[in-house]
C-alpha cells in the first residue's frame, strides 16, 4: 500500500490544499478584514460555549455516569478550539515560513537521477495525505448521524438543560464545530507535514551536498562552496527553531491524548461488547500522534546525519584550513536538536514508543488473564553460514537462485502460513464466550513469528547475499595481529558457531510438539478456531503440521544468519580497534602512518554502512520480539501463579528471553565496539606525531563519539538496558499479581 501511494502523482501539493482548506472559514494568505475578525470571533464563541457544556457533566454529579465518554468529548472540541486558536496566532509565521521555503532552492542538476527518485516517491507519499480529506469530511458526516442512531440527543455527551430552546442552540452550535472542524483540523495538520517535508527535502540535499564535496577539483572552489553550505545549514537551523516553537503545544497536547485516550479506549474495550469503533477510534488516535511525532523525529535524524555526512566525503586529503570548517560543522551538528512539547518533553519516536508502552502496561493491568540455557564451548566443523545454507536447501532457497518454480513454493508457503494465522487468530474475536486467551495468544506469537521472519528473509535475500559477500572481501591478515589478540578472537568464533548445535534441539521440540493432539484434548497443534466441517478442520491441522515442518528451517536459518552478521561486524571492529590502539607505535614515518590512517578510515566507513544496513534489516525483527517478549513474560508469569504444574511455562519463559536476548546482546556489543574505537585513537601515541596527524585522528575520535544503536523501527533503542526493561516489567506483573492473588 504504501509503494502504491508513494507512486501516486497527486495533482495538487500539501500547500494547495491547505489553501483550499482555509478557504472554507475565511483564511487566505496576507488577508486580514474586520468582517474576518468578527468571523473569527463567533468561531471562538461557539467552541467555548460547547466545550463549557460539555465539560460541565464532569463537575456536575446529578447521577452522570459515562465519565470517559465525556472525557472523550472534551478531548474532541479542545482539539479543534487548540489548533484554530494556534492557527490564527501562527498565521503570520506560517506565512513567512511558506514563502522561505522558496528562497532557498538547489538545481535538480546539482543531483543524481537516483537521489531525485527517492525525493519525488517521498514528496508523491507525503502529498497522498490530500486523499484522506474526503474520508475525513465522510467520517465528520457519518458523526452528525450520533442524536439518530443512538439514545444521546447531542453530537457529543453534553449537559443537558431543562430548557429546550437552550438544548436546540447546543446541539446547533455542535453541527456547527463539526462543519468547520475538518477545515481547521486538516489545514492545521497539513501545514505542519508540509513545513516539516520541506525542511527534510532540503536537509537531504545538503547532506547529499556535503557527502559529495570531492567532485570540486581546486582548494578555493571546494572552499566557498563549503561555505555555501553553512550559511544554507545556518538558515535551515534557523527554520527548524521556528517550527519548533510554532507547533511546540501542539505535540505536547498530542503526547497528553494519545496517553489518556489510549487508556480510555481499552478500557471501553474491556467493558462494552461492541467494540468495532473503540479499536477504529484508539487507531486514529496513534495515528495522528505518530503523524507528528515521525517527522518531527526524521528531522532531527537528518539534522544529525549532517556529521556523517562530512565524516563520508575525503577531507582527510584536504588542506588543514578545509578541516577546520568540515571540524566546525561536525562539532556543530553533533549537538542534538528535537521537537519539544513545550520544553517539558522530547518528541521522537522513543516518546512514542513511551506512549505505547504505558498502553502495554495497563492492558497488562486490565487484563490479568493476559498478562537462558547454556552454550558450549566445543569447537564446530562447519561455520554458522555453512549451517545457513543447509537449512535453505530445506525450504529451496539458494544464494543467488530464483525461479519460477521457486516464487510459486513462497507464495503457497505465505499463503499457508496466512492461513493457519487466520484460524489461530479467530477464536479471540470470533468467539466471546472463549476462555483460553492466553493459549490463544502464545499460538499467534508463535504463527506470526515464523510468518515474520520468512516474509523478511524473501524481502531481504538480496540484501543478506550482499553482505555475506562483502564479509568475504573486507579481510585482513593474521600475521597483522598478536596470538593474545586472536585465541580471544576464536574463542568469540567458536563460541557463537556452537549455537549450530540448537539445530537437532528445535528439530526434537518440534517433533514433541507434533505429538500435542495426541497427549491433550486439543485437536489442534495451536489454539486454533474450530468449524463443522470436518474437511475444513482436517486442512487446518494439516496446514499447522505443514508450518511446522518450515518452521525449522525459517527461523533458525534466520537467526543464524543475523549472528552469523553480527559477529562478522565485532570480529572486524575489533581489528579495526586493535589497529588504531597500536597505529602510532608499529611506524616510525609520519607518511606511512598517514596513509594507514586513511585506509583505516576508509574501512571503518565500509563498517558504518554495513552497521546501517544490518540495523535497518532487522529492525522490524528486534520490534517484533520486545513486544513478543513483554507479553510472553507477563502471560506466562500469570500461568505459572494460577497453575499447578509449571516446568513448561517456565521453559517457555525461559525460551522467550533467551530468544530476546540472543538479538539484543549481539546489537549492545556492536554499538560497544563503535564507541570504543574513540578510545583506541586515544591509547595511541597520538601525541607524539605532528599537529596534521594529531588533527587526522580528532576526526576518527569526534566521529566515533556519536552513538549508534540498533532500533526497533526507530521506537525502541534495543540494547542491554531494553532487555533489562522487560525482565524488570515482566517480574513488576508478578509481584503486583502475586499480592492480589495472596490477598484472595
Amino acid at each position: 500500500m504504501m509503494a502504491t501511494l508513494a507512486n501516486l502523482q497527486p495533482k495538487r501539493n500539501i500547500f494547495d490544499v491547505v489553501f483550499i482548506l482555509l478557504q472554507f472559514i475565511g483564511e487566505r494568505l496576507h488577508y486580514r478584514s474586520r468582517l474576518l475578525i468578527l468571523y473569527r470571533l463567533i468561531n471562538i464563541a461557539a467552541l467555548s460555549l460547547v466545550l463549557i457544556f460539555v465539560v460541565a457533566p464532569l463537575f456536575i454529579l446529578s447521577g452522570y455516569r459515562n465519565f470517559i465518554s465525556s472525557l472523550e468529548a472534551v478531548s474532541i472540541v479542545s482539539h479543534i478550539l487548540l489548533k484554530y486558536l494556534l492557527l490564527l496566532y501562527h498565521k503570520s509565521n506560517m506565512e513567512k515560513l511558506y514563502e522561505e521555503s522558496f528562497k532557498i532552492r538547489w538545481r535538480d542538476e546539482n543531483f543524481d537521477s537516483n537521489f531525485l527518485r527517492a525525493e519525488r516517491k517521498l514528496l508523491n507519499l507525503t502529498g497522498a495525505v490530500q486523499y484522506f480529506v474526503p474520508l475525513t469530511v465522510y467520517i465528520a458526516l457519518m458523526y452528525m448521524m450520533t442524536p439518530l442512531i443512538s439514545d444521546n440527543p447531542f453530537l457529543f455527551e453534553t449537559y443537558t438543560s431543562d430548557s429546550f430552546v437552550l438544548n436546540t442552540v447546543i446541539l446547533a452550535l455542535e453541527y456547527y464545530i463539526l462543519l468547520v472542524a475538518t477545515s481547521i483540523v486538516l489545514s492545521y495538520d497539513f501545514t505542519y507535514l508540509a513545513l516539516c517535508v520541506d525542511i527534510i527535502v532540503k536537509l537531504r540535499r545538503l547532506n547529499h551536498s556535503l557527502q559529495y564535496l570531492s567532485r570540486y577539483c581546486s582548494e578555493i572552489a571546494l572552499q566557498k562552496e563549503m561555505v555555501k553550505l553553512v550559511q544554507y545549514h545556518k538558515g535551515l537551523l534557523e527554520t527548524f527553531r521556528k517550527l519548533r516553537s510554532m507547533f511546540s503545544i501542539t505535540l505536547l497536547f498530542h503526547y497528553f491524548v494519545s496517553l489518556f485516550s489510549g487508556c480510555c479506549q481499552l478500557y471501553m474495550i474491556m467493558v462494552q461488547s461492541y467494540i468495532d469503533n473503540k479499536i477504529i477510534v484508539l487507531m486514529m488516535i496513534y495515528y495522528e500522534f505518530g503523524y507528528y511525532v515521525f517527522p518531527a523525529q526524521q528531522i532531527s535524524t537528518e539534522l544529525s546525519n549532517i556529521s556523517n555526512s562530512i565524516y563520508q566525503f575525503d577531507w582527510h586529503s584536504k588542506s588543514v584550513a578545509l578541516q577546520k570548517l568540515v571540524l566546525f560543522v561536525m562539532q556543530r551538528s553533533q549537538q542534538e536538536e528535537y521537537f519539544t512539547g513545550e520544553n517539558i518533553i522530547l518528541m521522537n519516536a522513543d516518546t512514542f514508543g513511551s506512549v505505547c508502552l504505558v498502553f502495554m502496561f495497563t492492558v497488562a493491568r486490565l487484563m490479568r488473564p493476559i498478562i537462558m540455557g547454556r552454550l558450549t564451548s566445543l569447537r564446530p566443523k562447519r561455520t554458522i553460514f555453512d549451517v545457513v545454507f543447509i537449512l535453505l536447501e530445506f525450504i529451496g532457497e539458494r544464494l543467488h537462485y530464483t525461479s519460477l518454480s521457486l516464487i510459486l513454493y513462497r507464495l503457497i508457503n505465505v499463503c499457508v502460513l496466512s492461513l493457519v494465522l487466520i484460524f489461530v487468530t479467530a477464536p479471540i474475536f470470533l468467539n466471546l464466550e472463549y476462555k483460553n486467551y492466553i493459549a490463544s495468544m502464545e499460538s499467534v506469537t508463535i504463527v506470526s513469528h515464523i510468518l515474520l521472519k520468512y516474509l523478511l528473509f524473501l524481502y531481504n535475500k538480496s540484501d543478506i547475499e550482499k553482505l555475506y559477500e562483502d564479509s568475504l572481501e573486507m579481510r585482513w591478515e593474521d600475521d597483522s595481529f598478536d596470538n593474545t589478540f586472536l585465541n580471544v578472537e576464536r574463542k568469540v568464533l567458536n563460541l557463537s558457531a556452537s549455537v549450530q548445535v540448537f539445530v537437532p534441539l528445535a528439530a526434537y521440540v518440534a517433533l514433541m510438539y507434533m505429538l500435542k493432539p495426541l497427549i491433550y484434548e486439543n485437536t489442534f497443534l495451536f489454539e486454533a478456531w474450530m468449524t463443522e466441517s470436518l474437511v475444513l478442520n482436517t486442512l487446518t491441522l494439516a496446514f499447522e503440521y505443514y508450518v511446522f515442518f518450515l518452521a525449522i528451517p525459517v527461523v533458525v536459518s534466520y537467526d543464524f544468519i543475523y549472528l552469523a552478521l553480527c559477529v562478522d561486524v565485532i570480529i572486524k571492529l575489533r581489528r579495526l580497534n586493535y589497529k588504531l590502539q597500536y597505529l602510532c607505535r608499529d611506524c616510525s614515518s609520519d607518511t606511512l602512518i598517514q596513509n594507514e590512517i586513511i585506509k583505516l578510515v576508509r574501512y571503518h566507513k565500509a563498517l558504518l554502512v554495513t552497521f546501517r544496513k544490518l540495523r535497518k534489516m532487522f529492525s522490524s525483527t528486534l520490534l517484533f520480539h520486545y513486544f513478543v517478549s513483554l507479553f510472553t513474560g507477563c502471560a506466562q508469569l500469570y500461568m505459572i501463579m494460577v497453575q499447578s504444574y509449571i516446568d513448561n511455562k517456565v521453559l517457555a519463559l525461559l525460551m522467550t528471553y533467551y530468544e530476546f536476548g540472543y538479538y539484543v546482546f549481539p546489537a549492545q556489543q556492536i554499538s560497544t565496539e563503535l564507541s570504543d574505537i574513540s578510545n583506541s585513537v586515544y591509547q595511541s601515541d597520538w601525541y607524539s606525531r605532528s599537529v596534521t596527524l594529531q588533527k587526522l585522528v580528532l576526526f576518527i575520535m569526534r566521529r566515533s563519539q556519536q552513538d549508534e544503536h540498533f532500533t526497533g523501527e526507530n521506537i525502541i533503542v534495543m540494547n542491554a538496558d531494553a532487555f533489562g526493561s522487560v525482565i524488570r516489567k515482566s517480574f513488576s506483573f508478578y509481584a503486583i499479581l502475586a499480592h492480589i492473588l495472596n490477598k484472595k
